[in-house]
């Protein structure tokens, strides 16, 4: 089995991480998404805004999407990005009918699905009051090929059109290259009752470390630099990745601050914008 990086063009110029036990892959994932994602409940309704295995087989995030679908959704839930296109009018069809019967959801996209979403319900004057355990899932990054937005903008935006807190949006991250994901802690600290905070942790199968962009030695804590992202599940892969993510790391975990100058846009998010500009 292999992954391809994000991007639907050049083919040729994308990383492919060859797996050999998707076993692996998928426990590593199961085991981070029940922990940091569903930490009070074994079972939501879950709505993709992002394709999954059926239509994009070599995507890790389709993979990943297909399998929390599986081992996390309730029957009820739908993947609504089938056929490189985002179905609207059948999610709004769903995310009534949740509204409707007090039914909480976990939607889950790349976060240039939720521009394109939000972009199509403003023009059509729709809004949602969510439940109050209802997750909006965002994963990936701002940089789109149509535009780039902020987080706190996006944020804001879906808090104001399905009627959430910030505690209810959590942030993935993860990529091709690696088998493990990094998540914001916020719904695992409201689960334990502890002080909020929005920065990401690692399970405890990955370390993370962040160095200097110039000499790639380790930075004191609070100082920005490059993320290198040390994951065991990769064991028969590459268990050692520098990333092209500028980062600080504190007591609480650390805070993605964008791109390193010069680095290729890329992920899953900027795939997502290019398919849903043809619709």
């Amino acid at each position: 089995m292999f992954f391809y990086s994000s991007g639907t063009t050049n083919i040729n110029h994308r990383s492919k991480h060859y797996i050999s036990n998707l076993n692996i892959w998928e426990e590593s994932m199961r085991a981070g998404f029940k922990k940091n994602v569903l930490p009070n409940t074994d079972k939501i309704r879950i709505l993709s805004l992002f394709p999954g295995m059926a239509d994009n087989p070599n995507s890790s995030l389709s993979r990943y999407i297909s399998t929390a679908i599986r081992e996390f959704g309730t029957e009820n839930s739908h993947i609504f990005f089938e056929n490189n296109q985002l179905n609207y009018s059948e999610l709004i069809v769903a995310l009534q009918e949740a509204e409707k019967n007090h039914e909480s959801i976990l939607l889950l996209g790349a976060s240039f699905s939720y521009v394109h979403l939000l972009a199509y319900l403003q023009q059509h004057h729709q809004s949602f009051n969510l439940a109050k355990e209802s997750i909006i899932f965002d994963t990936g990054g701002f940089k789109g090929k149509s535009k780039e937005v902020s987080m706190t903008d996006l944020y804001a935006d879906l808090e104001s059109t399905f009627k959430v807190t910030r505690e209810q949006i959590i942030n993935m991250y993860g990529m091709t290259e690696i088998s493990s994901q990094c998540y914001d802690r916020n719904l695992m600290d409201h689960s334990e009752n502890k002080t909020v905070y929005f920065d990401k942790i690692a399970p405890a199968w990955v370390k993370t470390q962040v160095l200097d962009t110039e000499t790639l030695q380790p930075v004191a804590q609070g100082q920005r630099g490059l993320l290198a992202y040390y994951d065991l599940a990769n064991w028969d892969s590459c268990v050692s990745i520098l990333t092209e993510d500028i980062v600080i790391k504190n007591n609480h975990g650390f805070t993605i601050i964008g791109r390193a100058k010069g680095s290729v846009a890329k992920g899953c998010s900027i795939t997502a914008d290019e398919l849903l500009q043809l619709q």
